[in-house]
């Protein structure tokens, strides 16, 4: 049995000595074993309620408690246990000032009588035991009821629904009212942001962002645009990072690899690398410099067209070939493909892929 007490914070106005007492006699139960079913008993969230008269000018403390029966596994809530009221005498306190013995002899009286009654009516859960009193083997038996203290105790416990009803409506309320606020603020963002993904894709535009220097020595770019899909990413920016001109073949096509990723955000911060992105590999009739920097329409659309359904929902451990643009009579042609047109641009493309892949591997191995 796990014994604690605690100072009631629920009663105002006190004298010391009412301090004094209550301190001492705030008593709860913990993690009770009361059968072999492995049920255990919890008392707990003692408070006192209100005074009881009795005859010849005797007067009684009523004090409510709360009692909850439960197994090992089940989630301890004590405020949806049981009431139990009963009284005690203000010397029977004051007693308890003096001998832990008598107190803890009192909790298991009061346990046992509320097991008694529980278990001859187990769909209740509101037990009035009247005054406790303590005979001479220092055990505690019942006696008079005072109908003034059940009456006291009923009221207690309806005017307490009252208020737990009350806060929970309260509560109801003011999250009722957050969520509104959270739902119009959140609209009015949303609307902000689909105004400016439709203003990006009545704008489209393809621009160099960044240049980098590798530590390998290599030169990289990292680019953006704009979706102009017709999918539901249309308007999004495009991010086409770590761009790097792996060579041409003899035709004058040019062989580039890179990773690429759609944001609807320009603010998003993307972290490009091997495992969070889709790493791609593609061709172009000329270089992307040239293309993007000579201020034809058709060109930069066309880029922006390619870019904007690189097929490249693959793998993201794999280096994805997605085809390429190659310009005949003037007019760029998209192609598309498992294979580059090119059997010297082939050849390399698939020794990329078998690095790549071996470099996922020996990451792999580092890990594990």
């Amino acid at each position: 049995m796990g014994l604690f007490w605690k100072k009631d914070n629920n009663i105002e106005e006190k004298n010391e000595e009412e301090k004094r007492g209550e301190e001492n006699f705030n008593i709860y139960l913990s993690d009770q074993l009361i059968d072999s079913a492995n049920r255990r008993l919890e008392m707990g969230m003692l408070e006192k309620i209100g005074t009881a008269h009795h005859r010849h000018g005797r007067d009684c403390n009523v004090y409510s408690l709360k009692a909850l029966i439960y197994k090992d596994d089940d989630t301890i809530i004590l405020d949806y246990g049981d009431d139990i009221c009963f009284e005690i005498s203000p010397d029977l306190e004051k007693e308890f000032l003096k001998s832990k013995v008598l107190k803890e002899r009192f909790i298991q009286s009061l346990a046992r009588l509320y097991l008694d009654e529980k278990s001859d009516n187990n769909e209740a859960k509101r037990f009035y035991f009247g005054e406790m009193k303590r005979i001479n083997n220092g055990t505690y038996v019942l006696g008079k009821k005072s109908s003034k203290a059940e009456e006291t105790f009923n009221e207690y416990l309806t005017n307490k629904t009252k208020r737990m009803n009350k806060q929970y409506e309260e509560k109801a309320k003011k999250e009722y009212s957050e969520f509104i606020k959270r739902t119009k603020v959140d609209e009015e963002e949303y609307k902000k942001k689909q105004e400016e993904i439709r203003r990006r894709a009545d704008n489209p535009y393809f621009d160099c962002v960044n240049k980098n220097i590798g530590q390998d020595g290599k030169v990289r770019y990292d680019y953006e645009g704009i979706n102009t899909s017709d999918s539901e990413l249309r308007g999004y920016i495009i991010r086409l990072q770590n761009v790097e001109k792996i060579g041409k073949d003899g035709s004058g096509t040019y062989l580039y690899s890179g990773r690429i990723e759609n944001t609807s955000d320009i603010d998003n911060a993307q972290i490009f690398y091997d495992f969070s992105c889709n790493n791609i590999c593609f061709e172009l009739y000329g270089r992307l410099d040239d293309i993007m920097n000579s201020g034809n329409p058709k060109e930069i659309n066309a880029l922006l067209k390619f870019f904007s359904n690189p097929k490249s929902d693959n793998d993201n451990r794999e280096l994805k070939y997605i085809g390429g643009l190659e310009k005949i009579d003037g007019e760029m042609v998209e192609f598309r493909g498992e294979e580059p047109l090119s059997s010297a641009i082939a050849y390399k493309v698939k020794g990329m892929q078998k690095e790549y892949k071996d470099k996922m591997q020996n990451m792999d191995d580092q890990i594990h």
